[in-house]
């Protein structure tokens, strides 16, 4: 049996800080050129060093003062070193370094560099300085500037004993190391031309990086030990002595186990104060720590813990389980098991023996730790199948799939009604998607399908408690299925509907679309209960939301509620608060009758034409549709009983006032036969009123005179087309009034007959307006011309009259 472990170590890595002086070139001035070649021929021509620097400036350039010009010149070039003055002038003033300037050229000395600088045409810059951080691996040898320098770090506190030894340069080597690899880098100030003066390096800073060591044991004890990631760190370990890395060999083989995360490990302890996995479903890995004993004391209080009660069952112990066996680890679910062991062992490194207690991972290549796993699985499932707690089975997935551990919870929910196997079942999800991510789950065709077969049975539901305990557990499954993906839980979403009982409250529809969130899924008309749809229909009608969201009736609910607004607006509210008695109707209710008659009964016909459409989609007559119709119906037999039948093939009726026959006797003569001609019996008693006038005024003036004989035409007209005229009665309970004028008894007369197309002639401009406001259409007659059907008959004779 061999072991493979993974360790975790650190490295150091050294952070340097490093002061570099450095100077730049430039091209020189005028005066500092002259200057230095004045001095420089000076060294050359004996007979020139006993001039004066600014006389010889005078002579050459023919200039007075030639102090002021040249002393910022000079100042320049001894600042950078390249010449040497006779005196310090820093510590001069103004006036006395002028002064000094006229001392002879041969005191003055130039740096052995000028002449090379003043022949290439530049001259160096003042000193610099800069600071710069280096990150430097001691394994490696690496130097590499802060910024580029990998970002892993471990903080100072971890465990001494874990950090590989390996020896640090000193202050001096680390400058020299700086300065040597300046060239490589890149700096803005840092040009082929710089000069690199001084690098001083500070003390560095310690900083730790890990780096993941490989150990195997063979069976005969031997250790490897391996950097894959890290090809510096595996070349010192081929390099390093054994005897300064037992210490950190020994640490590291009895450390615990790497490869379980801190706090992923399942145990009694932790048990309590387990949370949930984050929000980007990382599997939690499985530990059964059984400490070499013959019970799986761990998973058995796992099961405890969520049967509620306590319970201990004994697991058989693998055959091939080997002595120094304590745990087993399931990184993920559908993962091989990697088997713990610990103990003391002899290893072998570089040829030195030691005795170290190891713990660590059987190799899972290895044939016996497949055994062992194996073994070791089907003695878990055996101890699960025992298990009468659903729940529990999820246990299962860390070594089976996950339709096999659908298909094992099953077995033993099949005694639950449905309520309890749904809730069951949401609890079965919920433990599932914590382990594994509920797209991999889905992701098995076979879980899809099993978990279709589920949601597909059905139990007959009694009474109304279970009723609500099925609609309850079935919202919890569907709150359980919103973080699952999108087809798998939209298949689910429709089974589970399919099989729900219809809804009997409107909060039920909001609770079940509260869970279904931003699903696009109608209700379908077969779950809104007969008490649901008078609800839906009422928050319509009262304009409220009814917040069930999209369902199978809200189209025709919707259509119904838009036209029922229309219809309230073309029938007076008083007409439809009224409409349940209306055998004496109050002048309020006749009045608003007056003004929508005209469109009163095409909108009671609608309005009882919609209510059938709607009550045939629901399936019912609700209450408020009933009384809706009732009231319709009401006001339709009422229109029925006190107004005239609409004229067939659609002949326009024509109702005429007393002014205009007054105006216009000969109009009957005039009208074409096409007119319906309807005369107010209020009519036919003014007329006889109007012939009786005097044959004058008390005035002496012809008009009461006028006004019979236009009277006694309109009479004898009247009698000549008494065949196409309809005498109409007052009707004065079509007014809202007790009391009826004249004009007003003509005009319910065309009220009467407003469910034809009727229209009042009338030469009263007042009367028109009248009739406009109740509805009816009013004009003067219109101007005709004679026909042979309407031409005036001719007068009788005296003997023919008296016959």
């Amino acid at each position: 049996m061999s072991l493979k472990l993974t360790r975790t170590a650190q490295q150091p890595v050294l952070t340097i800080e490093s002061e570099v002086r450095y100077r730049t070139l430039r091209h020189p001035t005028v005066i500092e050129k002259m200057v230095l070649r004045l001095i420089l021929a000076a060294t050359r021509e004996p007979e020139l060093a006993d001039q004066g620097l600014a006389a010889a400036f005078e002579t050459e350039l023919g200039l007075a003062e030639a102090e002021r010009l040249i002393e910022p010149a000079v100042r320049s070039l001894c600042d950078v070193r390249l010449l040497n003055p006779p005196v310090d002038l820093h510590a001069l003033s103004l006036a006395e370094g002028r002064a000094v300037m006229n001392t002879p050229l041969g005191e003055w000395r130039l740096d052995p560099r000028a002449e090379s600088y003043l022949a290439r045409g530049q001259i160096p810059r003042r000193a610099m300085v800069r600071t710069l951080r280096h990150v430097f691996d001691p394994i490696s040898q690496a130097l590499q500037p802060a910024g580029s320098a990998p970002s892993e770090r471990i903080d100072d506190r971890a465990a001494p004993a874990l950090r590989l030894p390996i020896a640090e340069p000193t202050l001096e080597d680390l400058g020299e190391r700086v300065r040597a690899h300046l060239p490589e880098e890149r700096h803005g100030w840092l040009t082929p031309d710089t000069e690199i003066l001084e690098v001083r390096s500070g003390l560095p800073q310690h900083a730790w990086q890990p780096v993941r060591l490989e150990i195997t044991v063979a069976r005969d004890g031997t250790v490897t030990v391996a950097a894959p990631q890290s090809p510096s760190v595996q070349r010192w370990l081929g390099q390093a002595e054994p005897e300064p890395l037992w210490p950190l060999l020994s640490e590291l083989l009895s450390a615990p186990a790497e490869s379980v995360p801190p706090g992923a490990a399942v145990s009694a302890q932790e048990l309590s104060s387990l949370e949930p996995p984050s929000p980007a479903h990382e599997p939690k890995p499985l530990q059964l720590d059984l400490r070499a004993q013959a019970h799986a004391v761990d998973l058995l209080e796992v099961i405890e813990w969520l049967e509620r009660r306590p319970r201990q069952m004994p697991m058989p112990r693998p055959a091939a389980l080997p002595s120094s066996w304590t745990s087993m680890h399931i990184p993920a679910p559908g993962e091989p098991p990697q088997i713990g062991v610990a103990g003391m062992m002899r290893l072998h490194w570089a040829g030195q023996p030691r005795l170290i207690p190891v713990q660590g991972r059987m190799n899972p290549q290895e044939p016996q730790a497949a055994e062992v796993a194996t073994q070791l699985t089907q003695a878990i499932g055996q101890t699960l199948a025992r298990i009468a707690a659903p729940a529990a089975q999820v246990m299962r997935l860390w070594f089976e799939t996950p339709a096999q551990v659908l298909q094992a919870w099953d077995r033993h929910a099949d005694s639950l009604d449905d309520a309890a196997r749904m809730e069951s079942l949401a609890r079965l999800l919920e433990e599932m998607a914590r382990r594994l991510p509920p797209a991999r789950i889905a992701a098995e065709a076979a879980f899809g399908t099993q978990l279709q077969a589920l949601l597909s049975r059905r139990s007959p539901i009694d009474d109304e408690a279970g009723r609500q305990r099925h609609l309850a557990a079935t919202c919890t499954l569907l709150q359980v299925l919103r973080t699952w993906p999108q087809p798998l839980r939209a298949r689910a979403t429709d089974r589970l509907i399919e099989q729900l009982p219809p809804l009997q409250q409107l909060a039920e529809a909001r609770d079940l679309r509260q869970v279904l969130g931003n699903d696009a899924l109608s209700l379908p008309a077969r779950l809104l209960s007969p008490t649901l749809r008078e609800d839906l229909l009422e928050a319509e009608l009262d304009g409220q939301p009814s917040g069930c969201g999209p369902h199978g009736l809200a189209e025709p609910i919707r259509q119904f509620g838009q036209h029922w607004k229309q219809i309230r607006r073309d029938i007076d509210p008083v007409l439809l608060e009224s409409a349940s008695n209306l055998d004496a109707p109050s002048p309020e209710w006749r009045h608003a009758v007056i003004r929508r008659i005209a469109r009163l009964e095409a909108a009671v016909q609608a309005g009882r034409q919609h209510i059938d459409t709607l009550s045939q989609s629901l399936g019912l007559m609700p209450a408020r549709l009933s009384l809706m119709d009732a009231r319709l119906g009401a006001i339709a037999q009422w229109l029925q009983w006190h107004l005239a039948p609409a004229l067939p093939h659609a002949e326009p009726v024509r109702v005429l006032d007393t002014s205009v026959l007054m105006a216009r006797p000969d109009l009957l003569d005039r009208v074409p036969d096409t007119l319906r001609l309807v005369l107010p019996r209020r009519v036919i008693q003014e007329l006889d009123g109007l012939k009786r006038a005097e044959p004058l005024d008390s005035d002496g003036s012809p008009e009461r005179a006028r006004l019979a004989a236009q009277a006694r035409a309109a009479i004898a007209a009247i009698e000549r087309h008494q065949s196409r005229l309809i005498h109409e009665p007052d009707h004065p309970e079509l007014w809202p009034e007790n009391t009826m004028s004249n004009d007003q008894c003509i005009l319910s007369a065309a009220l009467f007959w407003a469910r034809s197309e009727v229209r009042l002639w009338s030469a009263d401009r007042n009367l028109r307006n009248l009739a406009q406001s109740c509805g009816v259409a009013a004009e003067d007659a219109p101007r005709f011309e004679p026909t042979p059907s309407g031409a005036r008959a001719a007068r009788p004779s005296k003997s023919e009259t008296r016959r």
